[in-house]
């Protein structure tokens, strides 16, 4: 990423960067997704909600050229299930879906040369719905994010 992202609302607790030739450790043979598509580097943070049982998982990919950017955010999209349309967009393209099994939203996008996963997590009883705010929150950690990609 090219400066550091900050959002009042959430507490950076871990970053760390990977270089291309180290996508491995994080991604157990899946690395050849991203190199193929121009990979340089991938970005990797969790955040906090500082009032909110959430949390953050945010992976920004710097694939160097627009294009290679475009073909992972269709790799992506096309492999996503439940996906939620109607949304407004973030970056160029966006894609929004949820898991009730990892009880997470999750939204993808690309802006110029990078491509972005964030997925928001909600704490506590299994049983409950996954909530409207919580979507609400993500995306707008997303649409401040991709202010600072630019």
């Amino acid at each position: 990423m090219p400066q550091p992202f900050s959002d009042p609302d959430w507490v950076l607790t871990k970053s760390r960067r990977l270089a291309a030739n180290e996508l491995w450790k994080e991604h157990d043979g899946g690395d050849h997704v991203y190199i193929q598509r121009g990979c340089l580097s991938e970005t990797l943070s969790d955040y906090r909600h500082r009032r909110r049982p959430w949390t953050i998982r945010c992976s920004v990919f710097d694939q160097g050229k627009p294009d290679g950017a475009r073909s992972l955010f269709a790799y992506y999209r096309n492999a996503t299930e439940n996906e939620i349309k109607g949304i407004r967009p973030v970056g160029d393209e966006t894609y929004l879906w949820k898991s009730p099994d990892m009880r997470s939203w999750i939204v993808g996008f690309r802006s110029g040369k990078y491509f972005v996963e964030i997925s928001l997590a909600e704490e506590g009883d299994p049983a409950a719905p996954m909530s409207d705010p919580a979507r609400a929150a993500l995306l707008d950690f997303a649409r401040r994010l991709a202010v600072s990609l630019r």
